[in-house]
């Protein structure tokens, strides 16, 4: 078994596990787009190991940009929903999207001033609009991922245990991203070439592997933690109100409404 089977066998099974976790542990109903950014992920995933034996590699390629488009939305929509989470765990009505946006174009700007973006010449079109995408959408998301980062931080924003697991296997796969499209632009095609890219798939299994093993073992203990927090809160609350009211009654001409 080559180390690419190896790879594609381990993220499709990690993926699965992860998608039937988060139905299980209910996690769609605070992370839908983390839900749907794992199942897109498991989707393009599968059809890679497939298209290439029935479709030409041409046509490939096009699938391909098709699903690096789509992963970068949902990855994009999910930077976003845990910026929406965050403001409800802090109770925060005003998300300040202005702040956000300061944040966002300046981090999108150094990336791209710290990045040369070379192409090898004499490639097809197709393939400069590959790799132009593959810079772009690395360098857009690391922007997002640090704005969100530096914008909580600012806000002085509490990460719930749960957002904050996804937002660093999140970062982590930004991260590699934009290391692996500036190593490219800088070597020729080749092997090395190839075990760039089965390096940064070894960084995504693990994350994958991270994530699995949170949700499998952690999260569920922690919202169990929360819930009976809330519950001796709510408890504790009513008794206060309750003695409040008792000694409320026993002062002379207290009426109790």
């Amino acid at each position: 078994m080559t180390a690419d089977i190896a790879l594609t066998l381990s993220g499709l099974l990690l993926e699965s596990v992860l998608v039937v976790l988060l139905i299980g542990r209910r996690v769609h109903r605070t992370l839908p787009t983390f839900l749907g950014y794992i199942v897109v992920a498991l989707s393009t995933d599968a059809l890679a190991s497939l298209v290439p034996s029935l479709i030409g590699r041409d046509l490939y390629l096009y699938c391909w940009i098709a699903s690096l488009v789509l992963e970068f939305a949902c990855g994009l929509g999910l930077i976003m929903e845990l910026g929406r989470n965050l403001l409800r765990h802090n109770r925060i009505a005003s998300p300040n999207w202005f702040l956000a946006l300061v944040l966002f174009v300046p981090a999108v700007w150094v990336l791209t001033l710290l990045s040369r973006w070379t192409i090898p010449p004499r490639l097809p079109l197709i393939w400069h609009v590959d790799l132009r995408l593959s810079q772009g959408t690395a360098i857009v998301g690391l922007g997002a991922f640090l704005a969100l980062a530096w914008w909580s931080a600012l806000r002085r924003l509490r990460w719930p245990p749960r957002e904050f697991r996804v937002a660093a296997g999140i970062g982590l796969e930004a991260l590699v991203a934009v290391v692996v499209v500036i190593i490219h632009t800088h070597q020729p095609v080749g092997r090395a070439y190839h075990w760039v890219d089965i390096s940064a798939s070894v960084v995504y299994v693990s994350v994958l592997i991270y994530w699995v093993q949170y949700f499998l073992f952690n999260d569920q203990a922690e919202v169990d933690c929360r819930s009976r927090g809330l519950e001796l809160t709510t408890a504790g609350q009513a008794d206060d109100a309750g003695t409040s009211l008792m000694c409320a009654a026993t002062q002379p001409g207290a009426r109790i409404r």
